[in-house]
């Protein structure tokens, strides 16, 4: 129902009933997250992570709370260690894209994107976000003509649309893709 305050009770009275169980400290720590606390949402996926050291997601979203609090480099080196272990983790890989952008390194996000067809958050528009940032605009305009197309045959975060839109300084269709993603309750938005 969207609503993360009764979501985070629900989960404190989970953690009352169930204090090993590590899913509790995943979901908390994407909640803490998504309401801008990146620090106690590092907690709850390290917390995850002692509880199954041997599940990848919950290191890969601790490192994703690094870019969000702008801590680009450590996030790029965690996700870069997790994908040694595991090349084919497609969230730890979209992670490191969007870091990568984030970080304005766009030429290192079009390697990372190379031969890659992903199929995880935010990824219809990484190709695109990359080339807008990259300086090679007519080719992220191809890019995002081939996802607006394919946006009216499958879904398409309305999010990945406006980043796309951003990244080519396009503010009126940045903002009118994010009042779509906000119609659509993007996850990303948060």
């Amino acid at each position: 129902d969207f609503d993360a305050r009764a979501a985070l009770e629900d989960l404190n009275r989970a953690a009352e009933i169930d204090p090993d169980h590590a899913s509790i400290y995943f979901y908390r720590g994407v909640l803490h997250g998504a309401q801008g606390d990146q620090e106690r949402a590092r907690q709850e996926f390290q917390r995850a992570q002692q509880l199954e050291p041997d599940v990848l997601a919950a290191p890969a979203a601790a490192a994703l709370s690094l870019m969000y609090a702008r801590r680009y480099d450590e996030a790029i080196a965690e996700l870069r260690r997790i994908l040694a272990l595991a090349d084919d983790f497609e969230m730890a890989r979209g992670f490191l894209i969007r870091t990568l952008l984030a970080k304005g390194a766009a030429d290192e996000a079009l390697k990372e994107l190379q031969g890659r067809k992903l199929q995880t958050f935010g990824s219809h528009g990484f190709l695109a976000e990359a080339l807008a940032l990259a300086g090679r605009k007519s080719e992220a305009q191809a890019e995002l003509e081939r996802v607006l197309a394919l946006s009216k045959q499958q879904y398409v975060s309305a999010y990945d649309i406006a980043m796309i839109y951003a990244a080519l300084r396009d503010a009126e269709n940045t903002f009118e893709w994010l009042n779509r993603g906000i119609d659509e309750r993007a996850t990303a938005l948060t």
